[in-house]
């Protein structure tokens, strides 16, 4: 018996696995994503409106920004459409488009809501947690989910509410450094971008 082990050991000893090559190239787009750091959610709130990131045509929009260690915006990174009241988001697409983003530090993620109210559901709230425990295991910070209540200038932060476990709010990270927290009151009230 112990001679018919040691022979099934070595045979998956010795067992040959077939890895498929491919190769990755990144190039950057022409264009500018701003210059100004997005040091608290009202200057992302404020970054989405200005630029027209997130469509208003009746559906869910997810995104994610890829932010530098300065937490200049380096990459707006689309990652689901969704209906009138969900989006499927795929945690591997958030994570592969940010390791593969030359530079990036942390990230957002962003959505709206086409009802026009901001409040998060408890998938919005289950999302962000599971994501921001996946990014921890990669070293990669999560520093916020904005929620965008479409046409209404109303957006909600899931740090300021809490709901972003363990990570470091903006005003946190910029205290003391002598950078604009941005006006953001963490009292977990729907703004007006």
């Amino acid at each position: 018996e112990r001679d018919a082990t040691t022979r099934a050991v070595s045979a998956m000893t010795n067992a040959v696995y077939r890895l498929c090559e491919f190769r990755v190239q990144v190039v950057r787009e022409s264009g500018s994503l701003g210059d100004d750091a997005l040091c608290s959610p009202t200057d992302v709130a404020a970054w989405i409106n200005a630029a027209g990131m997130l469509p208003d045509d009746g559906v869910e929009h997810f995104a994610m920004v890829a932010l530098d260690s300065q937490n200049h915006p380096i990459g707006w990174f689309p990652t689901s459409t969704g209906t009138v009241s969900a989006s499927l988001v795929d945690p591997k697409v958030i994570f592969r488009n940010a390791l593969l983003a030359p530079g990036c530090a942390s990230i957002i993620l962003v959505h709206n809501h086409p009802s026009g109210e901001p409040a998060p559901s408890r998938e919005d709230i289950r999302l962000t947690q599971q994501l921001v425990e996946a990014g921890k295991l990669l070293e990669l910070r999560i520093h916020d989910h904005i929620i965008v209540g479409s046409g209404s200038g109303r957006w909600v932060s899931l740090a300021e509410r809490g709901l972003v476990s363990k990570v470091h709010a903006f005003e946190r990270q910029f205290a003391g450094t002598g950078a604009s927290a941005g006006g953001a009151r963490g009292d977990g009230r729907d703004r007006k971008g």
